[in-house]
This record gives structure tokens, sequence and C-alpha cells, in this order.
């Protein structure tokens, strides 16, 4: 049975509803903003369904917190802006004093009914981010830098141009193919388009002005349109190009989330991560080198070297 959970988000405590696909009130709890509360609330889901393999997914009015952070580690939440819920409010014709268990309702039923059009939106990002980032062997600065229009989709895969480098201070610019993978979950294609996807919606949501495919964000006396944006506590792109300090944030909440937080981990770990990778996988230097722009063996050569300490290692399998 498709079950959807709404989330009525508070700084104390946390009503939660959750109902079928009719619509239908299947469980209501409220819990608090501590460890017994969260514990009541994966029994509640538990109840209902909720697995590993089929997890409940949340609608909820903020996208930070330990509530947040705690829910997508298992689950797809959705950050719904107070906006869009007082829209849809209205569109229901719900009325009368406001009821946080109506509230937790009626974030589920917008699950139910338009999940289609409020995805998770900084989950879409920073996937686009992980992955471009990787298979680009990009740099932080290069990463926030790129525009819709350094970006170019084809039957082959993904083409990024980058307009100038650390390494290319005459802004000579340089094009990075990344072929297309197979998976929508780690295809550089896929997961760029679906970001912009998720993107549009949210500003089309928002009912913000939009200056040829998507709003743009004026820059040193000219309009761009960068591709990565800061998202708001309540999942809403903010006016502005993402900083190169939040991609090591994307890249080490990442990290913890997969279990891999004692690895000291930043966003120049995409770069060399995929050297590393790249030599693993039999990749010769010269096409290393095409990818990340070395110029330098010594230097790739460096790279490899430090993310393989621990491959094929002399200690491995040896007890005293």
């Amino acid at each position: 049975m498709e079950t959807f959970c709404g989330i009525d988000w508070a700084d104390d405590h946390h009503d939660v509803a959750l109902i079928d696909r009719n619509g239908q009130l299947l469980g209501y709890c409220r819990i608090g903003d501590d460890h017994a509360g969260w514990q009541e609330l994966l029994q509640l889901l538990a109840e209902h369904g909720d697995t590993a393999e089929q997890p409940i997914p949340v609608a909820i009015e903020t996208s930070h917190g330990l509530l947040v952070a705690a829910l997508r580690l298992t689950r797809p939440v959705y950050a719904i802006n107070p906006l869009a819920a007082s829209r849809y409010r209205t569109r229901t014709a719900l009325s009368g004093k406001k009821s946080d268990r109506a509230d937790a309702v009626m974030l589920a039923n917008i699950l139910r009914t338009d999940q289609h059009v409020h995805r998770p939106l900084p989950a879409a990002r920073d996937r686009a981010l992980l992955v471009l980032g990787f298979y680009g062997a990009l740099r932080r600065s290069e990463l926030v830098g790129l525009d819709t229009g350094d970006v170019e989709v084809n039957d082959q895969g993904l083409v990024v141009t980058l307009r100038r480098s650390k390494t290319d201070q005459d802004a000579a610019g340089r094009r990075i193919a990344m072929l297309h993978t197979g998976s929508a979950d780690s295809c550089p294609a896929e997961v760029y388009l679906a970001w912009l996807t998720a993107l549009d919606q949210a500003l089309a949501n928002e009912h913000l002005p939009l200056e040829g495919d998507r709003q743009q964000v004026e820059e040193r006396g000219r309009l761009a349109s960068p591709v990565f944006r800061p998202v708001n506590r309540h999942g809403s792109p903010a006016p502005a190009r993402l900083t190169d300090k939040a991609v090591a944030r994307v890249v080490q909440r990442t990290a913890l989330r997969a279990g891999l937080g004692n690895l000291d981990l930043a966003g120049h770990s995409l770069r060399a991560g995929f050297a590393t990778t790249a030599a693993a996988a039999g990749k010769s230097e010269r096409a290393i080198m095409k990818q990340t722009g070395h110029k330098s063996l010594p230097m790739v050569r460096r790279y490899i070297r430090e993310g393989s300490l621990f491959r094929d290692n002399a200690t491995d399998g040896i007890v005293l």
C-alpha cells in the first residue's frame, strides 16, 4: 500500500500524519524534538509498511535541522515551501483556525497529489554537484562557476565548457566530456537534467520572474544563469551562485551519511577521487590528464599516489 507522511515542524515538537493513496488517515502522533520522539516516529512509519527497500516519503516545511538530516539518510524528504503550502490550503478550501494536525495531513496530501512537482530540491542539486564534480574532475571554483550555457547534453553524454580555471588564466577555455553511464543515479547528463527540472519547477512554484529558460542572477553588471544555487531552509532556490565553501560542505555531509565521516574529505576530494579511481580502472595517465587538465605528470601522479595508499598495500592480510 502506498503511504505518504506529512510532518508539521515546530521547535520543540512535531505533528506527524500518515495517509494512503486515497487520502485516508492511517496514523497520527505528536513527537518531541528528541531521541524518544525520533524512535516514536520510526515506530509509526514501520507500523505502516516503511522498509529500507520501500521507504515512506516525507513532506515537511523545512530543509534543515537534525530531524530532516536524519530522515534524509533513509528516505526522500520533500521540503515544501510555506507559500506553496498556503496556496494548497487555499486551493483545497481548508479554512478555520490553524491546526498542527491538519497541517500535517495537508503536507501528506501534497505528496499524494502533487509529488511530481515537489522534488527533493537539495538532494537533486547535491547529486548533480557530486556527479559532475567527480566525472569532470572539477575544482570547487569550476563547479560553482558553471552557467547553464556552459553545459551541453547530447546523445553521447554531457559536455562542460570551462571559461576560465586555475591553470587557464588567459581564459582560453577547455571542454570536458562525460559519457552516459547507463544509471539514472550516476549519469552526468541524467542528474544534470533532473536538477534543472527540479530548479525550474521550484522557480515556477515561487512565481519568480524568468529570463529565458530560468531566472537569471545579476553579477558584476551582467546577467548570469548559474547551474548551482543555494537552497534555503524552505527548499527554495536563492537568486545567487553557490559558493565554493558550500561544495565542501555538501561533500562532507554526503560522506557522513554514507558512513565515511572518519575520512578527511572536502570539495577537492571529487577531483582527487576521480584521478585515483580512473587509475585503478586502468585508464592511461594521458586520459586522466585530459580530464583533469593537469599539464604535469608528477602532479597527476601525486593525486593518484596519495589516493591509493591503502590499495594493494603490503600490510594487507599480515597479522603479527
